[in-house]
């Protein structure tokens, strides 16, 4: 007979409110709530610009489709590349890629290009999550911080990130033109990858 291995005693609520002061932590969650925050204006503002253009229901969802099949494989090779190279160049590539793409979402007047456009904008931005992830998991482990507590700064950030997004996103866009939040969203982007400029993996260079 074998004893059951006696459970890890819970941490307190405080410990969870201390890390939110940690960089570390409030860098990883960034890259939680950046592409929340983008996907919820996106997908507000770009069905409506489709359905103007001519798309369907149908037609509208297989680009969603498309582009989450593909980024379901995208995350694979990007967990493989944040284990070789750490987790800020990847970071840095989305960044890129979502900037590059996002800026350009308004000018299509053929729905084709719009929805070439999405797909790729929508891969760009699902890249952030797993590089983001094991950024805030790896600052959540060097605090000592129980996984239950870093999975909870996940989902804190992701879901008022998508609300956000989609209210601030659609209001800002009927206040104004889908350029708008475009732009906006663009330079958050940008701030971000010069935000990064200098900063090392620490975590990558410890395993190293």
């Amino acid at each position: 007979m074998t004893h059951a291995e006696r459970p890890e005693e819970p941490q307190p609520l405080s410990a969870l409110g201390r890390a939110l002061g940690d960089r570390n932590i409030l860098l990883g969650g960034w890259f939680i709530l950046l592409p929340a925050l983008i996907f919820g204006a996106i997908s507000v503002i770009a069905p409506l610009r489709l359905a103007d253009l001519g798309f369907g229901a149908a037609a509208i969802g297989a680009i969603w489709l498309i582009a989450a099949g593909i980024e379901a494989v995208n995350n694979v090779l990007l967990g493989h590349f944040a284990d070789k190279h750490g987790t800020l160049l990847p970071l840095r590539i989305a960044l890129a890629g979502a900037f590059g793409t996002v800026i350009f979402l308004a000018l299509p007047s053929n729905p084709y290009v719009l929805g070439v456009l999405l797909v790729l904008a929508a891969v760009a931005s699902g890249a952030f999550y797993t590089p983001g992830m094991a950024l805030l998991t790896n600052a959540a482990e060097a605090r000592g911080l129980q996984y239950g507590y870093a999975f909870a700064l996940i989902n804190v950030m992701w879901a008022p990130g998508q609300v956000l997004g989609s209210v601030a996103g659609g209001s800002l866009a009927q206040a104004t033109s889908d350029r708008v939040p475009y732009a906006v969203i663009a330079l958050v982007c940008a701030t971000t990858f010069f935000a990064l400029h200098g900063r090392r993996d620490a975590h990558h260079q410890a395993r190293s």
